[in-house]
């Protein structure tokens, strides 16, 4: 081979060694680290300052907070009390108690390692637990029905039991003793009803008695009263008679009315507290 052959010979193994280390091209562009996906759902907390914020919890040692437009993942450290996640920068701990939870979040100390600013005090209400006990609420009247269920009369006196069902699908509670007013036939209220509790029977009024009732479910209250009449210098005094029946639950302004014909004597009648409603009996099922 010539001298003119061994230079192209080399020429051309230089200017293939320059392009194998990329002899002034442009390097490739580093690539961004992108976050793993997250399994959990985000929890919205709201914030003392207004500003949103909100976490994910992919696994029981992470955190992954959302805040003034960054997402940053936390890790689970130790805590006195509560959940407590950290990394660099960022703290959040969270604490529940009486169905809400807490959580402040704060500024890691790039010195100490501990907090040297509280960014946003937060909360949530805690959603229920399935299968723990969940307190009704009480009974508003537009889902209750009022019906008689039956009476009785003895010795100058007579009873009437009412029944309030639950007309909706959720359970509601019945607390208390309810408002009782009695309308004559025209529709007016009659003045001067004294309504005292209901002693003489085992149903006695219990100011804090209470029953949950079931959708479809009933609870009844007994109601009595005196059929003789008040003397008043030899004469007796005239029983007002009563076409309907009007009871409000307590703390309702809406009251539930039943056609009952009833004359109490002394405008006075006793009541006792609501009580679940008696089993059915094979004479009622027959009636």
């Amino acid at each position: 081979m010539g001298s003119t052959d061994r230079l192209i010979g080399v020429v051309a193994v230089l200017a293939l060694a320059a392009c194998d280390t990329g002899g002034g091209a442009p390097a490739t562009p580093p690539v961004e680290p992108v976050a793993p996906p997250l399994t959990a759902a985000a929890v919205a907390y709201q914030c003392d300052s207004g500003q949103p914020l909100a976490v994910q919890y992919p696994d029981p040692a992470s955190a992954v907070v959302t805040y003034q437009g960054r997402v940053q993942t936390l890790r689970a450290v130790e805590a006195a009390t509560g959940a407590r996640y950290s990394n660099a920068e960022l703290q959040w701990w969270t604490a529940a108690r009486d169905g809400m939870e807490t959580g402040t979040l704060g500024q890691v100390s790039s010195t100490d390692g501990g907090v040297s600013a509280v960014l946003e005090r937060c909360s949530r209400p805690l959603p229920p637990v399935p299968g723990a006990p969940v307190t009704p609420l009480p009974c508003r009247s537009e889902a209750l029905r009022l019906e008689t269920v039956g009476g009785d009369a003895g010795a100058g006196s007579r009873g009437l039991t009412l029944s309030l069902t639950n007309t909706g699908q959720a359970p509601c509670l019945l607390q208390g003793q309810p408002a009782v007013a009695l309308l004559d036939q025209a529709g007016s209220v009659l003045p001067g009803l004294a309504v005292s509790p209901l002693t003489a029977m085992p149903a006695a009024v219990d100011a804090q008695a209470s029953v949950t009732l079931a959708g479809g479910a009933q609870a009844w209250i007994d109601m009595t009263w005196s059929a003789l009449p008040n003397e008043s210098g030899g004469k007796p005094e005239p029983c007002p008679e009563a076409r309907t029946i009007r009871l409000t639950p307590q703390g309702e302004t809406v009251g539930l009315e039943v056609s009952s014909t009833l004359s109490p004597c002394g405008s006075r009648i006793r009541l006792g507290s609501f009580r679940p409603a008696d089993p059915p009996t094979p004479e009622r099922n027959a009636a």
